[in-house]
């Protein structure tokens, strides 16, 4: 952005109320902002993405307009308005999905401690800890997001909140969906009366036995692209030169070393694709 949300929030408050326009058509922004951890107002960050995407139109515009210019279009001023309008909505957009995007990263991250830290306030627990206490220590303990997640808890129940209100916002607030699962099972035990020990140790059992699926589920379908891998990198490509060579004998056109190139680059490529889709498939486990 060109302009920050605390220099967006500080002008007129008509073009504030135009940015909380925009966020009727995208409702969803403010639990975007708050998953992301970004502490602005709805209205402010949308003047903030208007105002950005509006500069980015104009220089698009004017490098439309410059570049038809000196090639002699006709109407390049009319011709450049569709680009920068292009633009400026792509850029608005990206700025609108932007927090969703970050709050997607920082939920992997959780994921990636979570049952580590589960485990630890489980055990904590189970030795007759609070689960006040409990949390105070997951807070100042190394379990990345997981600890600053619990140390907003901490601090709304230390300023007065209740447990299940802070846990309650937290489950709200965050994107991981085994964390969700994870706070909503701690907030049902504490408001039946039950075991929250119990709670936390059907959770890990529940997180488990799902990333474990996922390692056999992940196994049984790369056979299959281990298969289609194989032939995108040997079979196609020997057969492809073998029948080049065959159907060169019956025509002028013959195997030469730039088609015998590309036939090497396109195979390069298409493994490359592969490989980076099944690393994107591959399942993030931590158990």
């Amino acid at each position: 952005m060109f302009f920050s949300v605390e220099q967006a929030s500080r002008i007129n408050r008509r073009f504030i109320g135009m940015g909380n326009l925009l966020v009727r058509f995208y409702p969803s922004l403010k639990y975007d902002l708050r998953s992301a951890g970004i502490d602005a107002d709805t209205g402010a960050y949308a003047v903030a993405a208007l105002i950005s995407a509006l500069i980015w139109g104009a220089l698009m515009y004017g490098f439309s307009y410059f570049a038809l210019r000196t090639r002699g279009v006709d109407n390049a001023g009319i011709v450049s308005l569709g680009p920068g309008l292009f633009i400026a909505v792509v850029i608005l957009l990206v700025q609108f999905v932007y927090p969703r995007i970050i709050g997607r990263t920082v939920a992997d991250k959780v994921d990636r401690e979570l049952i580590f830290a589960l485990k630890d306030m489980y055990i904590q627990i189970n030795s007759g800890i609070s689960l006040f206490d409990a949390m105070c220590n997951i807070s100042k303990s190394d379990y990345g997001h997981v600890s600053d997640e619990f140390e907003l808890a901490v601090r709304e129940i230390t300023a007065g909140e209740s447990e299940e209100k802070a846990l309650e916002r937290l489950a709200m607030k965050t994107k991981s969906d085994c964390f969700k699962k994870a706070l909503w099972q701690l907030i049902t035990a504490m408001r039946s009366g039950s075991s929250t020990a119990g709670a936390l140790r059907s959770v890990i059992d529940v997180l488990i036995g799902y990333q474990h699926r996922m390692i056999k589920n992940y196994a049984s379908e790369l056979n299959f692209w281990i298969l289609m891998f194989m032939l995108v990198a040997a079979t196609i490509p020997t057969l492809g030169i073998t029948l080049s060579v065959v159907l060169s004998t019956f025509g002028r056109t013959g195997i030469t070393p730039l088609l015998f190139v590309e036939f090497v680059v396109a195979s390069f490529v298409v493994q490359a694709v592969m490989i980076g889709f099944l690393r994107s498939r591959r399942p993030e486990v931590y158990v």
